[in-house]
């Protein structure tokens, strides 16, 4: 019989607590009002999804942190990760280094010609300035080269050349449409840049 007792009296116990839950929540509903509420909802979810999302993946986060910087990195490749320091001067030889020499400046320009017939692009007489600048490392050869095709063609073309020759600008197009075949006449200003020896 005690036993019937104290499930009553728990029971009983159970009802007053829901009963004054009940009285503070009407209680809170008229003290904040419905945007109050509204917002203690709001912050109580916040809560819980703090504590059910964030948490665990912050901790997540700093053991794959911990274990990462556990990991050792061998002597070698960590000599390998730091920077190259070189002067000036250095830096300077090796980007003028990778401009090939003036020396070669019709091998290049074979290799244009070689790139517009593979492009189907017909070549009229070019025009060809060398400029020089004094006390300067690169020479340039500025190329006037007018052009007649497609406008597909030309544009393979230029993108071959820009492609293939590292080396080379292309400073300006003009286009001009033609009468009845449908081809275009363009002339590309290029400019070549090669290295002074």
């Amino acid at each position: 019989m005690g036993r019937v007792i104290d499930s009553a009296a728990s029971g009983a116990g159970t009802q007053s607590s829901l009963h004054a839950m009940r009285w503070y929540l009407r209680r809170g509903r008229d003290v904040l009002g419905r945007y109050g509420m509204l917002g203690l909802a709001l912050l109580v979810a916040a809560a819980v999804v703090f504590g059910t999302r964030v948490l665990p993946e912050h901790a997540a986060l700093m053991t794959a942190k911990r274990e990462l910087s556990q990991t050792a990195i061998p002597a070698s490749r960590d000599a390998a990760l730091q920077p190259v320091r070189m002067d000036l001067r250095t830096g300077l030889d090796r980007f003028y280094g990778q401009f090939p020499p003036a020396t070669g400046d019709l091998e290049l320009l074979e290799q244009l010609y070689r790139a517009a017939a593979q492009a189907g692009v017909e070549l009229d007489k070019a025009n060809y300035e060398l400029i020089q600048a004094p006390r300067q490392r690169l020479v340039r050869y500025r190329v006037d080269l007018p052009v007649r095709a497609e406008y597909l063609q030309i544009r393979r073309f230029v993108q071959s050349i820009l492609e293939d020759l590292p080396n080379l600008a292309l400073e300006q197009v003009s286009f001009r449409r033609t009468e009845g075949d449908g081809r275009i006449q363009c002339v590309l200003a290029l400019s070549l840049y090669l290295r002074r020896e």
